[in-house]
């Protein structure tokens, strides 16, 4: 046990730049969605219901006439 070589000490892993804006901007997106949960919720909400209509955006789609584009 005695003719082992000894081990270095493990170094720690530094972060690079990087991750350290990527890791502070997702947080922040963390507090915004927090501070703006309400009107989050109502786009959420809106979005969910269009979704659960699709004969609306068919309708839609046929009211439209097609444009031509000159070549």
């Amino acid at each position: 046990a005695e003719d082992a070589p000894e081990r270095a000490p493990p170094r720690r892993a530094r972060m690079r730049p990087v991750e350290t804006g990527a890791t502070v901007l997702l947080l922040g997106y963390v507090v915004a969605m927090t501070v703006a949960a309400g009107p989050l919720m109502h786009y959420a909400d809106a979005t969910a219901a269009q979704l659960a209509r699709p004969g609306d955006y068919v309708q839609q789609l046929r009211a439209t006439s097609p444009v031509l584009r000159q070549p």
